[in-house]
């Protein structure tokens, strides 16, 4: 297939990541996959961005020490999670729970996460533990607007039995946003407010 597309123009990405990945291919196979997997996702096709991030991510593991292999396996969940396979999102972020060497902000983020996704499936007990369980991860230190993220997330679990008490940590979600002015985060606090 690569001898029939010497100047490396409009090589088949999908078939060579698909020839490579099933033959075990571990060295192109996982940068082929990588590539396939990005086109897909700018394409929108999550369900095949799913399929090649996998394959990637399988292909790293049978050779161990890929630097690439975290920021895969966050691509691998992100796509699940807008593709709305929850279930396998959270087992991902198993997978990069046991990763060695994260760091604090980085646990964190996965926890809240996999608290998120676990709303997302009904499963609002251990959705609480989850959040409360990055809460403590990031500790006091935490960055801010992260720390209010957690919270929001964690209000909007509480906000139909207990909407005063989930209205001012919304609140502080908005205040925190403003304060870093990230648009995305003060949109999304007006939205949980709304909802209260």
């Amino acid at each position: 297939i690569m001898a029939s597309h010497p100047d490396g123009k409009d090589l088949p990405i999908f078939e060579l990541a698909t020839h490579l990945a099933e033959g075990h291919d571990t060295e192109s196979g996982i940068e082929y996959c990588l590539r396939a997997a990005e086109l897909s996702s700018a394409e929108y096709a999550f369900p095949e961005a799913i399929k090649f991030y996998s394959w990637s991510v399988d292909l790293m593991e049978r050779t161990g020490g890929d630097a690439r292999y975290l920021a895969a396996l966050e691509r691998l969940g992100e796509a699940q999670d807008i593709d709305g396979d929850f279930a396998e999102e959270m087992k991902t972020c198993e997978r990069m729970l046991a990763f060695e060497g994260l760091e604090r902000r980085q646990q964190a983020e996965i926890l809240r996460r996999m608290g998120s996704s676990s709303s997302k499936v009904g499963d609002s007990a251990k959705a609480k533990d989850l959040l409360q369980k990055a809460l403590t991860v990031l500790g006091a230190a935490g960055d801010a607007l992260e720390l209010a993220r957690i919270r929001n997330l964690l209000a909007t679990l509480i906000s139909k039995s207990s909407p005063s008490e989930a209205m001012p940590m919304h609140e502080a979600y908005l205040q925190a946003a403003t304060g870093a002015n990230s648009a995305k985060d003060v949109a999304l606090a007006h939205k949980a407010m709304g909802g209260v």
